[in-house]
């Protein structure tokens, strides 16, 4: 079992506010001598707080227990934090994933690779409180009120992961050189939990160069993009779908 604990502090100019932070982490990477990943974390500070969890079962594991030859994810995990767009902001998410990797070692003329396919469910519950117009009554003082949001989703991914080190061994966490290519795409669904009915289309490319042992040059893309389909479509915090921690 291992444990971390870290806190930390910030200062906004603009908007003149301090924030503190503490956060707790327990990881347990090879529960009952068996494969099994387990981590739970909670953070706890003046403008943001959460509890998170994940499970992680290994392909061979998942074989034998579930008749799947796949890796499989659980995670899950609840926010309350204070926001400049939407004030309060609360959220409940859950996610369920299986995928299959493919690794190539490093050679003479060629980096390793990791290349994954996986296939997830999100569901996400978000609650904010957003300013409302109320005609002269007993409720013309209350300015905000609570606005939920249900979005329910199943997406399809694609990773390729060539981040290596100066050798061309993997080092996806320290690369020197390589690149990274994530593609996403999801239908979310009033069927799947949702309120709404979107597609949503995501993709991340980074780039690393190491001209000089001491430099190192990294550029970054990312897009994300939301199609409607049918009646008008209302996104929490834009377009949520896998809320990517890229």
């Amino acid at each position: 079992v291992i444990v971390d604990l870290e806190g930390g502090g910030a200062y906004q100019t603009y908007q003149e506010t301090f924030s503190l932070f503490g956060r707790g982490k327990v990881t347990a990477p090879n529960a009952f001598g068996r494969g099994l990943h387990f981590d739970f974390a909670g953070t706890v500070g003046n403008r943001y707080n959460a509890a998170e969890g994940s499970a992680k079962m290994p392909r061979w594991l998942a074989k034998r227990w579930l008749g799947l030859n796949l890796d499989v994810e659980m995670l899950a995990y609840v926010r309350a934090q204070a926001t400049e767009r939407f004030g309060d902001l609360s959220t409940f998410g859950a996610s369920m994933i299986v995928s299959r990797s493919w690794q190539r070692e490093a050679s003479a003329s060629r980096r390793a690779r990791i290349t994954s396919l996986s296939l997830r469910y999100d569901f996400r519950s978000r609650n904010r409180r957003d300013e409302a117009t109320r005609p002269a009554g007993v409720d013309e003082d209350v300015d905000l009120v609570p606005v939920p949001t249900l979005t329910g989703s199943v997406g399809v991914g694609l990773r390729i992961d060539e981040r290596a080190d100066s050798a061309g061994n993997a080092n996806p966490l320290s690369p020197s050189q390589g690149y990274l290519l994530d593609a996403q795409v999801a239908l979310a669904s009033r069927y799947l939990l949702g309120q709404d009915t979107f597609v949503h289309v995501g993709a991340l490319g980074q780039k690393f160069w190491s001209p000089h042992p001491r430099v190192l040059i990294r550029a970054e893309g990312r897009f994300d993009q939301g199609l409607p389909l049918g009646d008008s479509v209302l996104f929490a915090n834009g377009c949520f779908v896998g809320d990517s921690d890229h």
